[in-house]
């Protein structure tokens, strides 16, 4: 199966798809790291919610690591845009690069429509 980064929204209902693949963003995970390093944007692992698996878990959503984190479509919008416009422009930066930016391309359409709800996302993964 693999390992997958999904988009969540704190809207149940947004009216739209919110589904992308994710699993060639987990396959380039480490190298996205780095690029996010060198672009100075937030690591993808900064962006994901463990609050679900958490409390699926049993672990106190009090825990630090059990938090709910919440991010403005702004926000995801800006480091989707910086990996994906450092990714074209670099083709050796990761290996499968166009599934990644096909991914993006996704993720941006999902974040596009949660900023006209005006709606929050996070990462989650599925492991």
């Amino acid at each position: 199966m693999g390992v997958a980064f999904f988009i969540v929204l704190n809207k149940k209902r947004p009216g739209f798809d919110t589904f992308v693949n994710g699993k060639a963003i987990a396959q380039e995970a480490e190298a996205i790291s780095k690029i996010a390093k060198r672009l100075k944007i937030e690591d993808i692992y900064d962006l994901v919610s463990h609050a679900a698996a958490a409390k699926e878990l049993g672990i106190d959503p009090k825990a630090e690591g059990a938090k709910e984190k919440w991010f403005s479509a702004d926000e995801g919008l800006e480091w989707v845009r910086a990996l994906y416009e450092y990714i074209d422009t670099h083709p050796r930066s990761l290996k499968n690069r166009a599934l990644t930016l096909e991914e993006l391309d996704e993720y941006e359409i999902v974040l596009t429509n949660a900023k006209r709800i005006k709606a929050k996302w996070h990462f989650e993964m599925d492991i």
